[in-house]
């Protein structure tokens, strides 16, 4: 059977490779954002900021997941890990809620309507670090406590 820290490192690990795949796509969104009727009809200083937005979104999404992907190694102290973990689910948390307050309208990747692929993808990272904060939590209750 899998040791709590191995199935969080496994669930961090995809977490981490779909923040950076997502990261990457965000590179190629202004392509087909600047494309969409209603932004291609905007002043060129409102197309210049939305490019500017995603591509700053793709670098910190990458940053992200690169920083998961150090935390794994096996010299950080599971207290950290799990702290990272409660962040991150945070984050994401919050995501899942902008996505539902104001969904994205804009067509991306010829998709009218964004928000019915981008909430389900959100939901799913979302409770990938949510499951690897529990996973982290029982190692850290069971982890021997150090005398100060």
């Amino acid at each position: 059977m899998k040791s709590p820290r191995n199935s969080a490192k496994t669930l961090l690990i995809v977490a981490a490779v779909v923040e950076i795949v997502v990261g990457l796509a965000h590179f190629g969104m202004p392509a087909f954002a600047l494309k969409s009727p209603g932004i291609a009809a905007s002043a060129e200083i409102e197309s210049d900021f939305l490019t500017l937005l995603l591509l700053c979104v793709g670098i910190l999404l990458i940053a992200f997941g690169a920083c998961t992907l150090l935390l794994l190694r096996e010299s950080v102290a599971i207290q950290i890990l799990f702290y990272y973990t409660v962040i991150k689910s945070v984050l994401w948390l919050a995501r899942v809620i902008i996505e539902v307050v104001y969904p994205v309208e804009v067509p991306l990747f010829h998709l009218e309507q964004p928000t019915l692929y981008i909430l389900p993808m959100l939901v799913l990272e979302w409770l990938l670090f949510v499951a690897a904060a529990f996973l982290t939590a029982k190692q850290l209750r069971s982890a021997p406590r150090r005398e100060a």
